[in-house]
């Protein structure tokens, strides 16, 4: 992961992100850092903890200073999975996703949230990781 990593990060800096505000009077770049080393620090996966670095790339519901557009470029550095999962995350209507927080549903990527089923292996582990 190491490569991916440097490479994400320097990513980051050359899209602006150190000096992109974030709350706290931190940078956005300083923020997904802390986001990839709690991640990492959890045990997480390479690709979990790279998403996590990446999870304000695009920009989210209410942080709306996207770094890039460019799923290529992301999905280049940080492989595929984790480009992914970030560009989920920033798509995210979190509105929604709290609404039926619990309720054995998750978003779908059209933003609806649908019916988790037993045997559907893609939300496998989804209630214990939330």
């Amino acid at each position: 992961m190491d490569d991916r990593l440097e490479a994400a990060y320097h990513m980051l800096e050359e899209l602006g992100a150190a000096d992109m505000p974030h709350e706290g009077g931190r940078t956005l770049l300083t923020h997904t850092l802390g986001v990839f080393k709690l991640l990492h620090h959890q045990g997480e996966s390479d690709d979990v903890c790279l998403a996590g670095l990446c999870h304000s790339v695009y920009g989210t519901q209410y942080y709306d200073s996207a770094a890039t557009s460019d799923r290529e470029l992301v999905k280049s550095i940080i492989g595929k999975k984790a480009e992914r999962l970030a560009w989920l995350y920033c798509h995210l209507d979190r509105e929604k996703f709290w609404e039926y927080y619990g309720q054995g549903k998750k978003p779908s990527v059209e933003g609806e949230m649908v019916e988790v089923r037993k045997n559907d292996h893609h939300s496998e582990g989804i209630n214990e990781r939330l």
